[in-house]
């Protein structure tokens, strides 16, 4: 018989006030034979598709560049070709200027939960013209944030909902980390991109459920740790689509859950979720109101003169992007 399960609380803690910078693409690639005022997605260069990386709403997408025309246009396709073109979300900077800051260096923009969502689970193709791509960086400025830690405890490859108060009372907005260990053992055909199973709801399928499909981001033959992120929403989401039937003893005829689906190597881990501590936010912003002014670039290091590039402007513990 399955046993009662419960959601612990396992920390508390601050994330520093400090950008962090995530290198996600390193090869260069040269658009300039076209700049944007010709047939830019006609570019001899094949599209480059970028895998898988994490990311999260309010993320910065950094393309550093070099070799300027006067004339550029970019365009990322989140999810990329393997995604469904229905699914896909193109944003042409011809089009969406107020999403982009450019400069000679760097051109970035500010991802939406849809795109960082897409990008996190499939990745990403660029479409541009009239410069050269070095790399794509995705920044994250913490806000100094109190958070505590809260760990799903799970039977086997199931995760319980129903019956436990705390996390009914989870907020739909919260972070939610689940994390898969895959290993690379003989026979295992998993490679970085393939599939390696899914996320569903408890009992029986309807048909209509959600689902999630997990795609493998690094492997091992010591097991690499791969997160996927999650909103307590879209996991509820996915418990509760699976579920009509579904009968326990000890939760009754409502009860809800999840079930991992696993393949090619893969073994579940662990679900935590983040639930942030507003009063901290609150105490933080007034402590440091008369702080200091810092700027440091993106790469992290400290700029006394900004200018000509997007910086992180740093005042206490308060961080945010600003354009000289």
């Amino acid at each position: 018989m399955l046993k009662k399960l419960f959601f612990a609380a396992a920390a508390v803690f601050t994330l520093s006030a400090s950008a962090a910078t995530t290198t996600v693409y390193s090869t260069e690639q040269d658009f300039t034979a076209v700049d944007g005022s010709g047939d830019w997605w006609a570019a001899p260069n094949p599209s480059p598709s970028i895998p898988a990386f994490d990311c999260e709403a309010g993320d910065d997408l950094v393309f550093n560049i070099s070799d300027k025309a006067d004339n550029i246009v970019i365009q990322p396709i989140f999810g990329g070709w393997n995604t469904p073109e229905a699914d896909r979300i193109a944003v042409p900077s011809y089009s969406n200027g107020d999403r982009y800051t450019i400069t000679d260096k760097s051109i970035t923009m500010t991802l939406t939960a849809e795109e960082a969502a897409l990008a996190s689970k499939s990745g990403l193709v660029i479409q541009a013209g009239g410069f050269k791509l070095l790399s794509i960086d995705v920044v994250s400025p913490d806000s100094g944030v109190t958070y505590t830690e809260y760990n799903f405890t799970k039977d086997g490859d199931h995760i319980f909902f129903n019956g436990n108060a705390e996390i009914a009372e989870i907020a739909d907005d919260v972070k939610v980390v689940i994390t898969l260990k895959i290993t690379k053992g003989e026979g295992v055909s998993t490679e970085p991109g393939w599939g390696v199973g899914t996320l569903g709801g408890l009992g029986v399928y309807n048909g209509d459920a959600p689902n999630y499909s997990f795609t493998c981001k690094s492997i091992s033959e010591e097991g690499a740790l791969n997160e996927y992120k999650f909103t307590m929403g879209e996991l509820r989401a996915i418990a509760k689509g699976g579920t009509d039937e579904w009968v326990h003893p000890d939760w009754g005829p409502d009860s809800y859950g999840l079930t991992f689906n696993l393949w090619g190597g893969a073994t579940f881990v662990s679900a935590i979720a983040y639930i942030p501590e507003t009063s901290a936010v609150k105490a933080i912003e007034a402590v440091d109101e008369n702080a200091p002014v810092e700027y440091y670039d993106l790469n992290g290091v400290r700029v006394a003169n900004p200018e000509n590039g997007i910086f992180i402007r740093r005042q206490g513990n308060k961080v945010t992007k600003v354009a000289k």
